[in-house]
């Protein structure tokens, strides 16, 4: 489910206007909270959404070029991407290491 709805963030987030601050700020959230839904996390998943927590107060602020800031939020939702696969495949690593 997270990668679809991962899928659909970035899409949004490459057509959205990253001026329009509440907007693309409530776009990242309802996505976020719609991939993270029924997920297992880890320290690195929280370090990811720091990240993109990070990115969308930089945004508030108006302190950097919009074009990096999407660039950064992209590339923190294929890191988020990655971490969440490593959650779903954890569990089935261990199974097997113990012969289940």
């Amino acid at each position: 489910m997270y990668n679809d709805a991962l899928n659909y963030l970035k899409t949004q987030i490459l057509c959205a206007k990253v001026e329009d601050v509440l907007g693309f700020r409530s776009l990242v959230e309802q996505r976020l909270d719609q991939a993270l839904t029924s997920v297992h996390t880890n320290d690195y998943v929280e370090d990811c959404l720091f990240q993109i927590t990070e990115a969308l107060e930089q945004l508030d602020t108006g302190s950097t070029d919009p074009v990096k800031l999407r660039n950064y939020l992209l590339g923190a939702i294929e890191a988020l991407r990655d971490e969440l696969h490593l959650c779903d495949i954890e569990p089935d690593v261990r199974q097997s290491a113990v012969g289940f």
